[in-house]
């Protein structure tokens, strides 16, 4: 009886992980969702490829439809989607969602200027300096605005990150704040000129992103992915795919 219990509890979790998991893309992160490049779509639609490649179990459905960061949240913490692929944890998050403690690939807070500005911001507190003669630009509704704020930086934040690209290589700011990654992808995605903008050196922040889930996804499940992940990240796969999106 109790083998016979085991063996109806294994093949239960085998149909489960046979269904899709439910997800969706971002909206206006192309570092992350930019399904229509064959060439660059987006750091966490190849880790999903990836996953089910390695695991064809595991398969994602809706990764094609891109929501705001807020309704993602929304939409996870209610049980609508059951993963999300990748988010950054905070407190708030990590009492509403399961994660899979295996980073994906870690972003740097960084400041980008034109590529003739001969600026050099070695601290948070330069950069607060300087940005109270010139606002810094963030993406709007970004965990980027709530860092800035805690750090006393005068910032703005009304437009998305092309946007602010855009107003710094007309001359209507100087500073862009952003991660990494996420810049390099929205100058790719604009067909911005990389050439007349530049990265500086100093990281403000570095984090990791992370895949999160619905507390109503099964143990069975979040096993699954995880192993998948860790095979991900033993083989390079995590580092091949991230160094994509790093220039």
């Amino acid at each position: 009886m109790k083998n016979l219990l085991l063996i109806c509890c294994f093949l239960l979790s085998q149909v489960v992980i046979a269904n899709d998991l439910k997800t969706v893309g971002q909206e206006e992160s192309p570092a992350k969702f930019n399904q229509q490049d064959g060439k660059r779509p987006g750091i966490c639609y190849e880790i999903i490829q990836a996953i089910n490649t390695i695991n064809p179990q595991i398969r994602f459905s809706g990764q094609n439809n891109n929501v705001p960061l807020k309704r993602i949240e929304a939409m996870l913490a209610s049980g609508e989607i059951d993963i999300s692929v990748c988010l950054l944890k905070s407190p708030d998050r990590m009492e509403k969602f399961n994660f899979i403690d295996i980073p994906l690939y870690s972003i740097k807070h960084v400041v980008m200027v034109n590529a003739d500005d001969k600026i050099e911001i070695k601290n948070m507190e330069e950069l607060k300096k300087l940005a109270q003669v010139s606002p810094v630009l963030a993406p709007f509704g970004s965990s980027l605005v709530n860092f800035l704020k805690s750090n006393g930086v005068n910032y703005i934040d009304n437009s998305q990150e092309s946007a602010n690209i855009k107003k710094l290589q007309i001359g209507r700011a100087r500073f862009v704040y952003g991660q990494d990654i996420s810049l390099f992808s929205s100058m790719e995605a604009g067909n911005f000129d990389k050439k007349k903008f530049k990265i500086l050196a100093t990281s403000f922040k570095d984090e990791n992103q992370y895949i999160a889930l619905s507390q109503t996804v099964s143990p069975a499940v979040i096993n699954e992915l995880k192993t998948a992940v860790e095979k991900l990240r033993v083989s390079g796969k995590l580092e091949e795919i991230s160094l994509k999106y790093k220039r």
